[in-house]
């Protein structure tokens, strides 16, 4: 269950880490859940809206619930992905917790993780999302292989690309899903100016013909090359 999106189309209808801005409603919609359902839960949270002070209630709450696993991105809603991760809550929650803890944030390359996991050896389990965006050969490296070649890059972009064409409607909608992920991957080439000239030009195409050809030149001649 997550209730750590801090989107501004979410929060105000309570739902993602809106909820948390609710605690009675939050209880009441767990109490529902975990007396219900028979499945095991786990559950994805911010650890607050406004204050990290906030975290002692919501902790509160998730203390009364068989939480199969608790992952926690030790941000606020309002900080959004901005500002440094709040190590010092998420240190009160695997002290004050006894459920599971997963951490999430902030885990972009293999020397990152080695040194989470060093400092922080007590976390069995971490959730990557934005770092595998942005480089989505991240695990593979974690584990010790090569960066991800180009031609698995080319392929895995092209999985993609068809899987979204297969399942969308008309090449706008499916183009929206494609940039919103080179916003991410294109960081990885954010200082070369001639990647930069190809991903503006590749934001404003506007058939998936034009957008193929220029996202193969980024891929190809550019990126992880």
């Amino acid at each position: 269950m997550n209730l750590g999106c801090p989107s501004g189309t979410v929060v105000p209808k309570k739902r993602g880490a809106g909820l948390l801005a609710d605690l009675a409603l939050l209880d009441y919609f767990l109490d529902g859940i975990y007396e219900k359902c028979p499945l095991p839960i786990s559950i994805k949270t911010r650890i607050g809206i406004e204050n990290p002070e906030e975290w002692k209630d919501i902790e509160t709450i998730y203390k009364r619930y068989p939480i199969h696993e608790l992952i926690i991105h030790p941000r606020l809603q309002k900080d959004q992905y901005k500002n440094k991760p709040n190590m010092e809550v998420f240190k009160e929650a695997l002290n004050n917790l006894h459920c599971p803890i997963c951490y999430n944030g902030d885990l972009y390359t293999s020397e990152q993780m080695n040194q989470f996991t060093t400092q922080w050896s007590q976390v069995e389990t971490v959730m990557l999302g934005r770092g595998i965006l942005k480089n989505p050969g991240l695990i593979g490296e974690i584990t010790g292989n090569a960066p991800v070649s180009t031609e698995t890059l080319l392929s895995f972009h092209n999985d993609v690309l068809e899987g979204y064409k297969e399942y969308i409607s008309g090449d706008i909608n499916v183009l929206y899903k494609m940039k919103e992920w080179w916003c991410y991957l294109g960081e990885q080439q954010k200082d070369n100016k001639e990647c930069a000239k190809l991903l503006k030009k590749l934001m404003k195409s506007e058939t998936i013909k034009e957008y193929e050809s220029i996202a193969v030149q980024l891929i190809s001649n550019l990126l992880f090359c």
